[in-house]
């Protein structure tokens, strides 16, 4: 499988797998669109990389997800809403063993065996994952709730208070069309 040293997450990325190396060295393989590859740096680099190419960082992504979510533990993430990018750890982002998921490139979630789950993306590329299904769905759900709440409150911009010199007024913004 080809090897890559960087990469920046697009639209089209399904998902990010570790993998540790010969080296011992924690490693992604990288899912884009029916393409796979390695990436020599740990999923969580390649999200910070990302986000920070995006103009946010990893902690403000979670903490943001937790101002719209409330206090939960392995909240989803929104990496850019315009680019529809809306991912979830499957478990604890700093383990070594965190796969993250794009939401809108699943297409099903199956019980495959008694502790692993079937992923299915609308790609026709299919994963199994240590997890159940009810807590992968449940995990996709969060981010689907996320996803919605975010586009409502960039909704709402069109229909925002605006100061003029007299005060504020509850209006369309002229500013924004």
């Amino acid at each position: 499988m080809k090897s890559i040293d960087s990469y920046i997450l697009t639209s089209e990325t399904l998902f990010m797998i570790p993998e540790i190396d010969q080296n011992n060295r924690v490693c992604t393989m990288v899912q884009e669109g029916k393409a796979s590859f390695i990436v020599l740096k740990s999923p969580k680099k390649i999200l910070e990389e990302t986000l920070n190419y995006y103009g946010f960082t990893l902690e403000g992504a979670i903490n943001g997800a937790k101002a719209v979510l409330g206090n939960y533990h392995m909240v989803p993430i929104v990496i850019s809403a315009p680019l529809n990018m809306y991912w979830f750890p499957t478990q604890s982002p700093s383990s070594d063993h965190c796969i993250w998921i794009s939401l809108v490139h699943i297409d099903d979630i199956v019980q495959y065996s008694y502790l692993q789950s079937l992923v299915s993306f609308k790609t026709g590329v299919s994963i199994i994952i240590n997890k159940k299904a009810a807590r992968l769905i449940n995990k996709q759900q969060q981010t689907a709730i996320l996803k919605v709440r975010t586009e409502q409150r960039l909704a709402k911009k069109k229909d925002s208070y605006f100061i003029l010199h007299r005060g504020i007024q509850r209006g369309k913004n002229p500013l924004v069309e």
